[in-house]
């Protein structure tokens, strides 16, 4: 179902990936830039079936897409997150 794509991160992406990586929270084990059914999850923890999405300006644009990618990734059974850029950098320890 998932494989892993690079691409470069986000200042955001990159301030909750250096909060989560080596299972931090819980044990959690996250992947950054999951492939998933074609689509790019931002983040993405396996054991929770969970999709973390941390979204820039461009999002605001394209709602259409977002809604139809994230009810593709629902239908795989999975649960999304999603943040801002701004809440994530601003508010890490909230976001987490």
């Amino acid at each position: 179902m998932a494989k892993t794509m690079r691409r470069n991160m986000t200042l955001a992406e990159r301030c909750f990936w250096n909060a989560v990586r080596a299972n931090k929270i819980d044990g959690m084990h996250f992947h950054r830039q999951q492939v998933i059914d074609g689509f790019i999850a931002d983040l993405y923890c396996g054991d929770q079936r969970l999709v973390v999405e941390i979204d820039g300006g461009i999002h605001e644009t394209q709602k259409d897409y977002d809604n139809m990618r994230e009810n593709a990734l629902k239908k795989n059974g999975l649960r999304i997150i999603r943040f801002s850029n701004q809440e994530v950098i601003n508010s890490i320890d909230l976001v987490i």
